[in-house]
């Protein structure tokens, strides 16, 4: 079952209002009430921090992809792919956003010559303005070469003030805290910045606006309202099927616990970390979404106890190790020697003592 924490963790921990308009017009969310008072988010504590809101100047462009804004952000480490940079694409009418990574500043021409022609061929329009900030990236001969060879005008915003670059420096603002409220809440490396980042975009394309009327940048790009059945819990624990092929032999478990990281972009199915630091992708899983392998404080619950709701079951972290071993929850294996998935075979029981011999019944 599916309460407001578990659809607020799903969809990167959006505000109470944005959640609720979200819930209104996108489909494959379950009907979750919003309650009058929400508890303080660990995840939102940690991820996200208030600071002076960057000003909206001028009126939206009038039609889809008239007019495009920028911005490149930078991180202290490098990535999983090793990644330092992304730069963003953001549409000035729908709001639909796109990121490339890039490991230096000077791919940011590929990056935009590659996104140029994404929208010549899948949406077959032209680029009417850009806009950015004063960047040496945006500055430099290539770039510009690049724009003004397809007809396009080119803002900048003045030297060090962002501000003028208002709508990207908010994306920027709105993707790091939904990214790292999930990074952190699930406790997982700094140099897996990429996936919560590309888990982010891909919620925020799917939440609803209020300059928007509530609607997506999905729908308003797209033109259909957007799926959410796919959506899980970044981060959380999830048992993945393993092939025959890769398994070490046939008595190996069939599945293993995995991280999930969200999904894999042009590929249909979910992306997980292996314990061996590996990306694995499969189309299903077994998925704990209250579960996080990473978190070291955190206990996995035992299984279900029949007759009684979830929200009432007895975890890991409850139980109180000083109480008498009647009292805690029992475990076939806890008294044998070996490590689940294979435990050792339990001894045989021991031959029955012979039966003594029937007593003859005398006749009557």
């Amino acid at each position: 079952m599916t309460d407001y924490d578990l659809l607020h963790r799903r969809l990167g921990h959006p505000s109470k209002d944005v959640q609720k308009q979200t819930q209104r017009h996108t489909a494959g969310l379950p009907d979750v009430k919003i309650p009058c008072k929400v508890l303080l988010c660990p995840g939102c504590v940690l991820g996200k921090m208030s600071q002076q809101p960057f000003s909206s100047l001028g009126k939206r462009a009038a039609h889809p992809l008239d007019k495009i804004h920028s911005d490149l952000k930078s991180f202290p480490i490098e990535s999983y792919h090793q990644w330092k940079y992304f730069i963003s694409f953001i549409d000035d009418n729908t709001s639909f956003a796109w990121v490339q990574f890039l490991r230096n500043k000077a791919s940011a021409v590929n990056a935009l010559q590659n996104f140029l022609a994404m929208v010549r061929t899948q949406y077959r329009k032209t680029i009417k303005e850009w806009m950015s900030d004063a960047g040496g990236e945006y500055k430099s001969a290539a770039f510009l070469k690049a724009l003004r060879e397809q007809g396009i005008k080119v803002l900048q915003s003045a030297p060090h003030t962002p501000q003028q670059n208002g709508h990207a420096e908010r994306f920027n603002c709105t993707i790091m805290d939904k990214a790292e409220a999930m990074r952190h809440e699930a406790c997982l490396p700094d140099l897996w910045w990429e996936f919560s980042v590309e888990q982010a975009v891909h919620l925020y394309n799917r939440t609803s606006m209020a300059h928007l009327n509530n609607e997506t940048p999905f729908y308003r790009m797209e033109g259909g309202i957007p799926n959410m059945s796919h959506l899980k819990v970044f981060g959380c624990a999830a048992y993945v099927f393993l092939p025959l092929e890769i398994r070490k032999d046939k008595l190996s478990p069939k599945s293993k616990l995995m991280t999930y990281l969200g999904i894999e972009q042009g590929l249909k199915a979910h992306r997980f970390m292996r314990s061996s630091n590996r990306l694995f992708y499969v189309p299903k899983a077994l998925f704990d979404e209250e579960y996080f392998p990473w978190c070291k404080t955190q206990s996995q619950r035992h299984t279900t106890r029949l007759n009684k709701p979830i929200n009432e079951q007895l975890r890991h972290q409850e139980i109180d190790d000083t109480a008498p071993p009647a009292t805690l929850l029992a475990n076939p294996w806890d008294n044998l020697d070996g490590h689940r998935p294979n435990p050792p075979i339990p001894p045989r029981p021991s031959q029955p003592a012979p039966r003594p011999p029937a007593t003859p019944q005398k006749p009557a």
